[in-house]
C-alpha cells in the first residue's frame, strides 16, 4: 500500500508538503518545481550509482564465465 507513494522516492513528509502546496496560489508552483528539481538530482545520482554497480556485476559475471 505504501509502495506506491514511495515508488518515486518521496518521503511521506515530502508528499505532505506537495499536497499542502496544491491548494496555494501561483508562488507554490515555484516551491513544487524546486522540490521536484531536488528529487531529480537525487534520482540521477542513484541512477549513476546503479549503473556503476551494474557494470561491476557484469564484469564479475564475465570474469567467472570466461
Amino acid at each position: 500500500m505504501h509502495e506506491g507513494r514511495h515508488g518515486l522516492g518521496f518521503s511521506l513528509d515530502q508528499i505532505r508538503d506537495l499536497l499542502k502546496l496544491q491548494d496555494v496560489s501561483r508562488p507554490a508552483c515555484l516551491n513544487v518545481k524546486t522540490l521536484l528539481a531536488e528529487k531529480l538530482v537525487s534520482v540521477k545520482e542513484k541512477k549513476r550509482e546503479l549503473e556503476k554497480l551494474e557494470q561491476q556485476i557484469t564484469a564479475a559475471i564475465d570474469a567467472v564465465t570466461t
